[in-house]
């Protein structure tokens, strides 16, 4: 989330510079790793209110990744970058 947050923080001193493949891969690596905690929440977590608490929290670390690679790519458009497109996302 760090990293993610420190290449916007670039592409907004200089729109066109993030690397969005970088980006992507970061929060897909995120993605998993909310995915972990869900399963492991659902599957080993005894107290609700701290399960809940850390589902939310994984959820808003997966939500800050998103919004910070939406970010990269509007500030690539901006730049006049031509866009990326994912080969391994449906479309």
């Amino acid at each position: 989330g760090v990293a993610i947050g420190r290449q916007v923080r670039a592409a907004i001193a200089q729109p066109g510079t993030a690397e969005i493949e970088s980006l992507e891969l970061l929060d897909d690596q995120i993605d998993q790793l909310w995915a972990t905690v869900l399963a492991w929440v659902s599957t080993e977590q005894d107290d609700v209110r701290a399960g809940v608490d850390v589902a939310l929290l994984a959820r808003f670390f997966e939500r800050y990744a998103d919004q910070g690679v939406s970010a990269a790519r509007r500030l690539h458009y901006i730049a006049g970058v031509p866009a990326l497109h994912r080969t391994d996302s449906p479309a």
